[in-house]
């Protein structure tokens, strides 16, 4: 009788012990899941921040090559209608074809510039997903890990269970 009492007071204690690392676990699994959400909140500004960026350099590149083009076109206009060549082939006779010349040649760069900060945004959003997939990919092992170690857990109680039965 006193032996099953400290058993049952045993298996009790066992128990309790159980339920408390149970409510730690899930203690830290929030605290993970919440950091993991600052994190993300962090990078999400962090991109945006970058974007920003990104364009006010575009616009400043955009808005210093409109002045040089002015400035060029303020320089050569009294050379104009004689014999300004671009690329050693082309003569611009009409000021209308320089324009158009210079403005067709501040498209193009505009559009490299627009090509280049898009595959930077498309590298880091790749990263980002990268690093994203990798923390899952931990949680979820660990998530096993720790499932893998209750299943022991249990098993060797029940053992326990057994062997103080007989």
């Amino acid at each position: 009788m006193i032996a099953q009492n400290e058993e049952l007071a045993l298996q009790q204690q066992r128990q309790k012990s159980m339920e408390k690392k149970q409510k730690i676990k899930k203690h830290e699994q929030a605290r993970e899941e919440d950091i993991m959400e600052k994190k993300k909140e962090a990078e999400k500004l962090k991109r945006f921040q970058e974007l920003y960026e990104i364009e006010q350099t575009m616009s400043k590149q955009k808005k210093q090559e409109e002045k040089r083009n002015n400035m060029r076109a303020f320089q050569l206009g009294p050379y104009t209608p004689y014999s300004l060549t671009l690329d050693g082939s082309e003569s611009f006779r009409d000021p209308g074809k320089l324009a158009a010349y210079l403005e067709e040649q501040t498209d193009k760069k505009e559009e490299l510039i627009s090509k280049t900060a898009a595959e930077a945004v498309a590298k880091k959003n790749k990263q980002r997903c990268e690093k994203e997939k990798m923390k899952a990919a931990m949680l979820r092992k660990l998530k096993y890990k720790k499932q893998e170690e209750k299943q022991n857990a249990a098993e060797m109680i029940n053992a326990s269970k057994a062997a103080d039965f007989f």
